[in-house]
């Protein structure tokens, strides 16, 4: 839906079909929260691009705010650098913190396109490095209002929970195992017995006068 900035190459990508989203309205906070926000819930496409070197972000920013603007979506915020932005690590999905601590710099828009079979949001900050010959890093996400995929868990109250989970009886705890056999060795000679065996076989010592 929304290209990638010329020159740009992707370093992040991730898709959930369904989840939940923070729009930035608002400036950053030191606690990691937005002044203000809007909770979305759809499909979320996540994409981290490298931009080329030697572009600024304001550049890379205006295109992407003009590309909006074209494709019919409506501004809802925009931030420039730590001032307006604000600096700190930024819950925006459930997948991970962003970073908005960028000390070079960092632009900000969140933009809104209403449609019948489901609106469509996107989030794009994007970031200077310190080493301006690096270029700078663009996150964006767009998220795809819609209803969760339902039906994907059924219960079944009356089926008994016996013929759901066959356990498996050990061979040795069954009714039907077969009986340990007993020992062929010979059983063991009494000590009564084995006592007068010893003592008829010593050997009778000589008598000397």
């Amino acid at each position: 839906m929304v290209t990638r900035y010329s020159g740009s190459f992707i370093k992040v990508y991730s898709v959930a079909v369904f989840d939940e989203f923070n729009l930035p309205l608002g400036k950053l906070k030191d606690n990691g929260l937005f002044e203000k926000g809007q909770h979305l819930e759809g499909k979320i496409t996540r994409i981290g691009y490298a931009a080329p070197a030697g572009r600024s972000i304001l550049e890379v920013y205006r295109n992407y705010e003009n590309a909006l603007q074209r494709g019919g979506f409506t501004t809802l915020y925009s931030c420039a650098n730590r001032d307006g932005c604000g600096s700190g690590s930024a819950k925006l999905a459930t997948t991970e913190n962003d970073d908005w601590g960028w000390s070079a710099g960092h632009r900000a828009i969140s933009a809104e396109l209403v449609r019948t079979e489901g609106d469509v949001y996107v989030s794009m900050h994007i970031g200077q490095w310190s080493d301006l010959a690096s270029g700078s890093f663009i996150m964006l996400f767009v998220v795809e209002v819609k209803p969760m995929e339902g039906g994907l868990v059924t219960v079944d109250a009356g089926r008994s929970a016996a013929t759901s989970h066959v356990v498996a009886t050990p061979p040795s705890m069954g009714s039907t195992s077969t009986p340990p056999r007993r020992s062929s060795s010979p059983s063991p000679t009494p000590l009564s017995k084995r006592l007068r065996i010893s003592s008829s076989r010593r050997p009778r010592s000589n008598s000397w006068s």
